[in-house]
């Protein structure tokens, strides 16, 4: 059986939980997340993708079951807190919260994966075979998982074009959480089946979004085929109380890639929404 995997953080302030987003294993975000210690008392759980004994993804797993996780390990510990998350996650924490209006007090969205109802509609009817033709499912379809070692993994993702903007923090955090261990070198910490599989069972959550009745700040970079422009705007119109907040420097990986940058935008966020 699979076992649920969560990471502390330990700080003096206000109870918080992360969740990151698909194909990114938990420890990409180190960075920010130490940041963040500063400020809350974080905790993080892995993705099921991630945890011990996963095997291959089921029927039932996607985006609405990781939001089941996540409140599973929030109540086991207390629920009402904080909840940060970043592109799959925080539309996994959205659907959480709306199965449970006790999770959170208060939900700051980092690059959510809003996604238009009939995309999802597309992809939940879509054949398997024909993943191929979509963009982000052949990219994770395609992409090598194994290596003889951390290093050329490390080399691999450095002459990539959509890493160009790490800098040797990130890099750091890739090196050390990318790969684990399989007796002949090293394989993804994330599966590619669980990536690609993921991108099937993506939720339209706009509809979710739109009936939080919790303060809730949206941070974005500049538009992406995961945060479109149109949505941007849908989410203005739909709820203009929302708080946002925005970096046009960095891309959907803005946590990751900067994390000082995600902080400094987080910490306003959350100053905002407790004001």
């Amino acid at each position: 059986m699979a076992r649920m995997k969560v990471w502390d953080w330990p700080g003096t302030g206000e109870k918080a939980w992360f969740y990151g987003g698909n194909g990114f294993p938990l420890g990409f975000y180190e960075p920010l997340m130490r940041r963040l210690a500063r400020r809350v008392s974080l905790s993080g759980l892995h993705n099921r993708a991630c945890w011990s004994e996963a095997g291959a993804p089921g029927r039932g797993d996607g985006w609405r079951r990781y939001g089941a996780d996540l409140a599973h390990a929030i109540r086991a510990r207390g629920a009402g807190v904080i909840g940060i998350g970043h592109s799959m996650g925080a539309c996994s924490m959205v659907l959480a919260q709306r199965a449970d209006p006790s999770l959170f007090r208060a939900l700051v969205l980092v690059e959510p994966a809003v996604v238009s109802p009939r995309a999802v509609r597309v992809a939940k009817r879509m054949p398997k075979w024909a993943g191929r033709f979509v963009k982000p499912v052949r990219a994770a379809r395609d992409r090598r998982d194994h290596w003889p070692d951390g290093a050329q993994y490390l080399a691999e993702l450095q002459s990539h074009p959509a890493y160009r903007r790490f800098d040797a923090e990130a890099w750091a955090a890739v090196a050390a959480h990318g790969t684990v261990a399989n007796g002949q070198g090293v394989q993804l910490a994330f599966p590619k089946a669980w990536e690609a599989h993921n991108f099937f069972h993506a939720e339209a959550v706009l509809a979710d979004v739109e009936t939080l009745d919790i303060p809730v700040a949206v941070i974005r970079g500049r538009p992406s085929y995961f945060f479109p422009e149109p949505m941007w705007h849908e989410l203005a119109r739909v709820r203009p109380d929302f708080v946002t907040l925005e970096d046009p420097a960095f891309g959907h990986l803005l946590p990751i890639e900067a994390p000082g940058s995600a902080y400094d935008l987080i910490s306003q966020a959350l100053s905002r929404l407790s004001a």
